[in-house]
């Protein structure tokens, strides 16, 4: 990185420029894919991934290294897993969920997820049964202590849950969340909102027979919550097909931030990232109406509303019923207005994607007399 060889693992300064000790400290670093990454509330670093030497040590899949770089020996996972690692999520008491594709984590049979001791030895209080019957992808630790685990299974522990499910803090299934939800391909990654509700991206398509591609919102029973509504979602250019979205993180006013393969979202041109509203929208409602104008002929007149409502607002203003062409402004100016320019013209306002359920009209009339 920057002409400076780190391999597969870098740390950045503020000013994006490479942490020369941290990769001194490194050595030799990962002999294989870093897929997962954790960072403790010590500084210290939990890697995951396909490797299985780090600075010439023998450790298979899951290493930690101390806040300089250099391998943390106290860290000891024994065998590993038997197949890659690529989600670890650090609970509050310093345990770690570690998700993947493996069956067997240092002898212990673990199918697709485990959680870790602070020393890396397999806590056995955390019981998943068989676990998944295939890749998980992640999980999201909630604030009550369960875990909400995704991926590309459908069966967990012998239970027919495709593509999601929640654990309890022990381990077991609760068989309440997502019970009748049906995903049709992978999760990728999700996001826990602080109203309880997931969003969750990947390669589906449909979600309960609904049209879903690659972005949804699950309600806090896991149910779809067809209230979240990203229209045609994430696609291409040149092809109707879907287009998958990889990864997902919510910024600091709860929007999502997604990237992925998609080339448009919701019909709009995005070459791989974009951001979309999380948040259920607020119905426009005009506050302010614009006041009547007696002007005299040959002059300008300007009508302005003031609005409320989830942004970006969109509006129309109409003469006699009728939608002005091009009159989408807000405040809209009419210019050398005449005697037939005088009527009652309304505005409205709405909110994307869809229509709103209704639009709350403001009324103006110019009087040009002759």
């Amino acid at each position: 990185m920057g002409n400076v060889n780190s391999r597969r693992l870098a740390r950045i300064n503020d000013d994006g420029s490479l942490d020369a000790a941290f990769t001194t400290a490194l050595g030799t670093a990962a002999d294989g894919g870093v897929d997962a990454l954790a960072l403790q509330a010590d500084g210290k670093i939990l890697l995951g991934g396909r490797f299985q030497n780090f600075n010439g040590t023998a450790i298979n899949r899951i290493a930690r290294v101390n806040a300089d770089g250099s391998l943390d020996a106290t860290f000891s996972p024994g065998t590993g897993p038997n197949q890659p690692v690529v989600s670890i999520q650090v609970q509050a008491d310093g345990k770690s969920i570690v998700t993947g594709n493996f069956t067997v984590f240092n002898g212990v049979a673990r199918g697709g997820i485990v959680r870790l001791n602070a020393d890396g030895s397999v806590d056995t209080s955390f019981n998943p049964g068989t676990g998944a019957s295939g890749l998980v992808n992640g999980a999201i630790i909630q604030d009550d202590g369960k875990i909400v685990v995704y991926g590309g299974f459908n069966f967990f522990n012998g239970l027919a849950r495709p593509k999601i499910i929640r654990l309890n803090a022990d381990g077991s299934v609760d068989a309440a969340y997502a019970a009748t939800t049906a995903i049709n391909s992978d999760i990728r990654d999700a996001e826990l909102l602080p109203n309880g509700k997931l969003l969750i991206v990947g390669v589906f398509f449909e979600i309960n027979g609904i049209s879903r591609r690659s972005v949804a919102r699950l309600d806090v029973n896991g149910t779809h919550d067809t209230g979240f509504n990203p229209g045609t979602g994430a696609g291409f250019l040149d092809n109707p097909g879907s287009a998958a979205v990889n990864a997902s993180a919510l910024d600091t006013n709860s929007l999502l931030v997604i990237v992925g393969e998609f080339r448009q979202f919701n019909n709009l041109p995005f070459n791989f990232i974009t951001r979309v509203q999380t948040a259920d929208p607020t119905p426009p409602l005009i506050i302010t109406h614009p006041t009547n104008l007696f002007i005299l002929t040959g002059t300008t007149a300007q009508f302005a509303v003031t609005a409320s409502g989830t942004a970006p607002l969109f509006y129309q203003w109409r003469f006699n019923g009728v939608n002005i062409a091009g009159a989408t402004n807000n405040p809209i100016t009419i210019s050398n207005a005449q005697a037939v320019n005088e009527g009652f013209t309304r505005s409205s306002s709405r909110t994307p994607p869809a229509p709103p359920p209704a639009r709350t009209p403001a009324s103006r009339s110019a009087r040009c007399p002759s």
